[in-house]
């Protein structure tokens, strides 16, 4: 795809920000014009408050035969406008104005904007996975085992003034003060029982900002599942360290599944996190929408 359409004339394109992203505010005039003056031709500007928002911008752009949507926010605004954009015939721009923007990192989009613009700009299009949740999209993952009265992966006051760090101090420690609990995974290859405090499945290499499966792509119609199977509190607080220091792949209480379905059953049921924001509870299926969604990625050097 180029930013050209019918006969040289530019890509006509619709910007949807989420203001509550940590610089969509601020950012959201220099968007416009660094995309403009790419050649982008923008037909509507949105600077949106809620997920929900977005998500109606989004819709009414595909409806409209607009070819080229950039959103700007993080893991949770991507999610919300997912329904919107999957397997249509539209393509994504992500400008990762969030925190982790663990969606955005796994397609190759770079984290600054200038590097975000041009590889919409200049990038080429490609087709990635996505995962479902009971049926639901979701863009990067979902996390078992916060406590019931757990709202969001972390608070977005949180977020806000500790960035990534947010998920490094907040989540590892919701994480560690958990009860164990019984998880059953069941996928095509059998049924697995453990005990465990906290189980995710990720679409990609990136889970807080961080690559937790650096061997998995968005197209390779699989999801990696980690469960932490730790006894102890000491167990757990070392298999985080080791997964801020890229070691965690090797710590013997980490259990690891790669399947394209799942059923993930705890007991006592446990809420679900689905991309920051409060999901359902288990038990739950997971599985993938292969090729679902089209996205702009930067282009590989010459």
């Amino acid at each position: 795809m180029a930013v050209t359409g019918a006969e040289g004339e530019p890509m006509r394109a619709v910007l949807v920000v989420g203001a509550g992203a940590r610089r969509g505010r601020r950012l959201f005039y220099a968007m416009r014009q660094l995309l403009e003056d790419r050649g982008i031709r923008l037909v509507g500007e949105h600077l949106v408050g809620t997920p929900e928002e977005a998500a109606e911008r989004v819709r009414s752009a595909v409806y409209n035969d607009v070819p080229l949507v950039i959103v700007g926010g993080g893991d949770g605004t991507i999610r919300a406008v997912l329904p919107a954009v999957a397997r249509r015939e539209v393509v994504l721009g992500i400008l990762p104005l969030g925190t982790a923007n663990n969606f955005a990192r796994s397609v190759g989009v770079p984290m600054d904007l200038v590097g975000a613009i041009d590889a919409i700009a200049n990038g080429k299009e490609i087709m990635v996975d996505l995962g479902l949740l009971n049926g639901e999209y979701f863009a990067n993952n979902i996390s078992i085992g916060y406590p019931p009265a757990t709202a969001s992966a972390a608070p977005r006051g949180v977020k806000r003034w500790l960035g990534a760090f947010a998920y490094v101090l907040y989540e590892g420690g919701l994480i560690l003060r958990q009860r164990l609990f019984c998880c059953t995974v069941e996928t095509d290859e059998g049924t697995t029982r453990f005990l465990t405090r906290h189980i995710m499945a990720v679409n990609g290499a990136h889970y807080g900002t961080r690559p937790i499966a650096p061997d998995a792509t968005l197209d390779d119609g699989l999801l990696d599942l980690f469960a932490l199977a730790s006894l102890s509190r000491y167990q757990g607080f070392r298999f985080w360290a080791r997964f801020m220091l890229g070691l965690h792949l090797r710590d013997p209480q980490l259990r690891r599944f790669r399947v394209a379905r799942a059923t993930i059953t705890t007991d006592p049921p446990r809420p679900v996190i689905i991309d920051g924001e409060r999901g359902p509870r288990t038990p739950v299926e997971i599985s993938v929408a292969p090729g679902a969604l089209r996205v702009m990625a930067p282009r590989e050097p010459d």
